[in-house]
Formats: C-alpha cells, sequence, structure tokens
C-alpha cells in the first residue's frame, strides 16, 4: 500500500507557480525578442527611402538579419544591396556596433547582448518595376523584401511597421491594419515578406465581395476615371467569384489591387534582369500599366487581374514541395512551375467563359497561341516541361539560347487534362476537382506538393493511372496526342504553312534612335556584320534617323527575299553594309471543329466550355 505524502500537493503547487511564471515572465518583464520596422520616405526627389530594424530584448554575443535574395513568383535571385548606402548599426544609445557581411545579403552584428540594435540603411529606388522598390516625387511601391530582414532565421516572430510620408501622403498596405494609419503589423516573417505597400498620392476605391473588403488603389491620382474604375472592378468581382467557386474558399480576409499608370523600364534593368509589369502576394497584386489610352482600357486589364488573382491560390498558398517553407537566401528551382504558371493561364481563359468575359472563339485562340507557341520552337524536342521549370531564372535574365515556354505547355497540359478528366468520369469531375484537391491535401495541410501527390490526386478523381501521360508529356518531350484528346469533344489540331518575311533582328526607338535590340544567329543581319547596340540609321530607301520606324513593315514586306543596303552607327563609326530580307515559313496550328460531331463529344464539349 502506498501512503500518500504530504509533499506532493506543495510540489505540484510549485511546479505550476514554476509554469506559470515561465509563460508570464516575457510578456510581464518584456524579455521576448521584439522586432520593429520603419520605412521613411526620406526623399522624393532622390528617390531615397531610408529603413530601419529595431530588435529588442537581444541578449545573444551576435544577432543576424537577413535581407531576402528571392522570392516565388520572381524566379530569379535579385540582390538589393546594390540599392543601399549609409548603413549603420547601433546598439539603442547610438554606439556603433561591429557587423560583418556573411553573405550578399546576410549581416551578423556583434550585438553583446545589447538591449537593443538597430539597423538602419537609405535605398534609392528609381527603377519601376515590379520587382523592385520605386519612388518619386509622387508615388512610392515597394514590397516587403526591399526593407525587412529577417532577424535570427526566426520565422515565427511577430513584427511592428511604421510608415513615414511627407505631409499629403496616403499609405495603403497589404499588412495588418492597427488604429493608426500609419502603423501595421504582422503575424510572422512570412506575412512580412510577402506585403506590398503604397504610399504618395493616389485614388482609393473600397468594395465589397461577399461581405469581404477590397482595395483598389489607382495612380497618379485622377488618371483613371471613375467610369473605368467602376468598370474594372466588375470584372474584378466576377473573377473573385468564379475562382473562388473553384477553390472552395477565401483563404485571405481582404484583397487589394494596386494599379499603377507609368513607363516602366522595358528590358533588362540595372541588375540585368528582365522587369517585371506585374507581381502577385497572398492577398493582393499590383500592375503597371503604359500610360495610354489602348492599354489601360479595363478589358486590356482582365487578362493580368485574371492570372494574378488565380495566383492567391495556385502558387501562392498551394506550392510545390520545394518552395515550402520559402527559402529567402537562394534561387530555389522547382519541376513544376508547369503546373504553377502555365495551369494558371490554361485557368485565365476557364474563368473568361466561367465570368462571361470571352467567347468559345476567344477560348480557342488563346489554345492556338499555346499549342504554336510550344510546337514552332526547335527546343520542345530536348526540353521536357519540367525541366524548362528548373530553367526559370535562366529564362528570367534572357539566356536561354534554345527557349521553351513552361508556361504555354502548362496551359496546353491543362487543357488535355481537364478534358480527359471530363471524358473518364462522363463531366461528373474536372480540372477542377483536381486543383481543390491538391489544395486541400497540400496547403491546408501544411505542406507542399510534388509530382507524385498531383498524379495520385488525378488517379484518385479519375479512376485510371495517369503516370504514363506525365511521362511522356512533362517529364518526357513526347507531342501529345492532341487529336485523340481534342476529339473527346469534336474537335482537332489543324496545321497552316506560312510564309514572312525577316530582318533576323529586333528594332527599339531609343533616346539616342532606332537600337538593334538584338541580332538572330545565322540570319542575313548576323552575316552582314550587324550586331546588337547599333544605331540603325537607313534600311532600303528609308532615313530611319529622320522617320524612325515608320515604314518598316511595308518595306519589309514589298521586298522580301531581295537584298537591301544598310547603316547603322556603332560608337563614333558609321557603317555601311548589305541584307538579303529572309523568307521563313512557319506553321501555325489551329484547334477546328471536326465534321459531324457526335452527340457524345457535343455533350462533353458543353460541359467543357460552358459559360
Amino acid at each position: 500500500m502506498i501512503k500518500k505524502s504530504r509533499l506532493l500537493p506543495s510540489i505540484f503547487a510549485l511546479l505550476i507557480c514554476l509554469c506559470s511564471g515561465a509563460q508570464a515572465a516575457p510578456q510581464a518583464g518584456g524579455t521576448k525578442l521584439r522586432v520593429e520596422y520603419t520605412v521613411k520616405v526620406e526623399s522624393p526627389a532622390e528617390q531615397v527611402y531610408r529603413a530601419t530594424t529595431v530588435v529588442r530584448n537581444v541578449n545573444t554575443p551576435r544577432l543576424r538579419l537577413e535581407l531576402p535574395v528571392y522570392r516565388h513568383g520572381i524566379y530569379a535571385a535579385h540582390f538589393f544591396v546594390s540599392n543601399i548606402f549609409d548603413l549603420k548599426v547601433t546598439d539603442g544609445a547610438g554606439n556603433p556596433l561591429m557587423f560583418f557581411m556573411t553573405h550578399k545579403q546576410t549581416w551578423e552584428v556583434e550585438a553583446n547582448r545589447a538591449p537593443e540594435v538597430r539597423f538602419s540603411y537609405s535605398y534609392r529606388a528609381p527603377v519601376l518595376s515590379a520587382s523592385q522598390a520605386y519612388l518619386d516625387g509622387e508615388l512610392g511601391f515597394f514590397t516587403g523584401v526591399h526593407f525587412f530582414p529577417m532577424v535570427q532565421n526566426r520565422r515565427d516572430l511577430p513584427a511592428a511597421v511604421r510608415f513615414e510620408v511627407p505631409a499629403g501622403w496616403a499609405v495603403l498596405s497589404t499588412l495588418k491594419e492597427t488604429g493608426d494609419p500609419a502603423a501595421y503589423t504582422s503575424a510572422d516573417y512570412d506575412a512580412l515578406a510577402d506585403s506590398q505597400t503604397m504610399v504618395g498620392r493616389f485614388d482609393l476605391t473600397k468594395f465589397e465581395v461577399d461581405g469581404q473588403p477590397r482595395y483598389f488603389a489607382a495612380t497618379p491620382a485622377g488618371k483613371y476615371s471613375k467610369a473605368r474604375t467602376d468598370e474594372l472592378i466588375e470584372i474584378l468581382t466576377r473573377i473573385d467569384k468564379v475562382q473562388t467557386a473553384i477553390f472552395g474558399e477565401r483563404p485571405f480576409d481582404k484583397y487589394t489591387y494596386f494599379y499603377i499608370f507609368k513607363q516602366r523600364v522595358e528590358g533588362p534593368g540595372p541588375d540585368g534582369l528582365y522587369t517585371l509589369p506585374e507581381i502577385q502576394t497572398m492577398n493582393s497584386h499590383m500592375h503597371i500599366v503604359r500610360p495610354n489610352e489602348e492599354d489601360s482600357q479595363p478589358a486590356r486589364l482582365l487578362a493580368s487581374a485574371n492570372h494574378n488573382f488565380f495566383h492567391a491560390w495556385n502558387l501562392m498558398r498551394m506550392r510545390p514541395a520545394e518552395y515550402w517553407p520559402i527559402d529567402y537566401s537562394r534561387e530555389v528551382e522547382t519541376p513544376l512551375l508547369w503546373l504553377a504558371e502555365g495551369v494558371t493561364r490554361y485557368y485565365m481563359t476557364v474563368t473568361r467563359l466561367r465570368a462571361r468575359y470571352g467567347t468559345r472563339d476567344d477560348f480557342m485562340m488563346r489554345l492556338n497561341e499555346a499549342v504554336t507557341d510550344i510546337e514552332r520552337r526547335p527546343a520542345r524536342a530536348y526540353l521536357s516541361m519540367a525541366n524548362a521549370s528548373v530553367l526559370a531564372a535562366v529564362r528570367y535574365q534572357g539566356t536561354l539560347a534554345a527557349d521553351y515556354s513552361y508556361i504555354m505547355g502548362g496551359h496546353i497540359v491543362g487543357a488535355l487534362l481537364d478534358l480527359s478528366i471530363r471524358r473518364d468520369t462522363d463531366s461528373r469531375a474536372s480540372l477542377d476537382d483536381v486543383m481543390r484537391l491538391l489544395y486541400q491535401q497540400s496547403y491546408k495541410k501544411g505542406r507542399g506538393y510534388t509530382t507524385d501527390d498531383l498524379i495520385r490526386v488525378v488517379n484518385q478523381v479519375t479512376g485510371r493511372d495517369y503516370r504514363g501521360f506525365f511521362r511522356r508529356h512533362v517529364w518526357g518531350t513526347e507531342v501529345p496526342p492532341y487529336d485523340e484528346i481534342l476529339g473527346y469533344a469534336g474537335y482537332r489540331l489543324e496545321k497552316v504553312v506560312n510564309e514572312r518575311p525577316s530582318l533576323g533582328l529586333g528594332l527599339e526607338q531609343k533616346p539616342e534612335g532606332v537600337t538593334l535590340s538584338g541580332v538572330t544567329p545565322g540570319s542575313s543581319a548576323a552575316a552582314a556584320g550587324l550586331e546588337r547596340g547599333d544605331i540603325l540609321l537607313k534600311l532600303g530607301d528609308l532615313d530611319i534617323a529622320k522617320s524612325g520606324l515608320a515604314g518598316v513593315r511595308e518595306l519589309v514586306t514589298s521586298r522580301k527575299g531581295q537584298k537591301i543596303p544598310v547603316e547603322v552607327r556603332r560608337g563614333a563609326e558609321v557603317k555601311q553594309t548589305e541584307m538579303t530580307i529572309s523568307v521563313l515559313r512557319d506553321v501555325d496550328y489551329r484547334v477546328i471543329e471536326v465534321s459531324n460531331p457526335t452527340p457524345e463529344q457535343l455533350r462533353l464539349r458543353d460541359a467543357w466550355l460552358k459559360q
């Protein structure tokens, strides 16, 4: 028989006391690591921000701060440190602290257990691109990766953020609001790095979709009319409802649309990477729109909004396993961008149909574009969709010798999978079911997905084994059986041979004149000794230096197959040569209706292309 000890209640009480004290101490004594960020618009005229990170309760010999070089959705490393100057690291009293760079954007600070470390730098932001921070006299825009370094590799740390802007400027951020319009918070570092913020003078329209708030910001203020804003908001609302129905939920509590109607930098930026017109996050997207009448039409903005909103599920949350968790320190490759980006493009066309902003002809036109783009490319014979996905960063840098678009390839696979699933299930299921189930089995369970996960879901939905399909057409380079699968809906693929003239070079109008933006290897332009960067002065009987590109198209069409004189300026030297306007033979691909489709084919077609 065991006797009860009088000591047990006292021991239990002591344990409870100790446990309670261990939990309460950080709150009462303020000993938890705390981080606060401030972004100040320091000089709009000089396009300079000041970013400050304050870390409190450090209590370690060294403190590590890491500015991201990579985020999914922008498929190459960016070294924002090239924009940083006047870096200062001090303790709370302003005394300098020694620091060392262990990587290009990682700093190790000798904190010496200082109660407070202040890490501050100025940041020059002259390039308007979705991948860069930007600032001018009326507008600032940036994402979290530009100004918020991660502290001690602590992804779990909540943070407070404050924005300091000139008088008359407003702030709009995707971060969580507080009662102070200049103060925001984030629950963890991933939310912080994912955030987007606009400061300046802009028009802001708030609306709701099914009771949930939406924000539409347009800058410069007064640029976008109320009539166009209302029309675009109607488009955004329909897209929202259609795509939410696919996944069955909205995984965000608000969504923000940032539209900047300014001319961005075209082509490679100062870091050698191609500048981007748009970028998406988990609860927002931004689009830089050329400020002309045609490009700013709401109907022209449909494609970007369509694509980026779908990414709120596919890519930003439902992510390939290589992106889970996000590694901010290096470029990350995945063989699944054909799904994350390409199937998203396919759903752009599906959404247009279901939202009644597109017709079946429009749907087929975009499928034709994808098939033509892929089947024309020599690289499709040796570069699979999965391998092309891995090369995304190389493609982004514009340095692939033979390109192959995993986006266009993914569009095709999305369409063929959708048709096959509908045929296998007598239209009881579709690609929608695969996307929804993959979302539930990956993101909702806190993990990324693999190709095997995708195949398992497709097999689960259809009751068939699709591994061979993926091995041949995604991992491999075998041309899909277009006529067989399109035939399920009463369509087939037609090839049309076209002849077109070609100069074998690219032309770009720049302030210094019409410039050769590229010369195709092996072309007559290359044989004539023309080089990228040459300034074109004369082409045939056209005085390009005076008239620009006017008449070039007509000249090339009328003189195809003939030699013409060419004059260029290279540096201080003027060169004369001649070249032949080549005749290229291309194959266009068109999805057309078979003659006399069966009732079964028509039923599947109607289910596939229903509005």
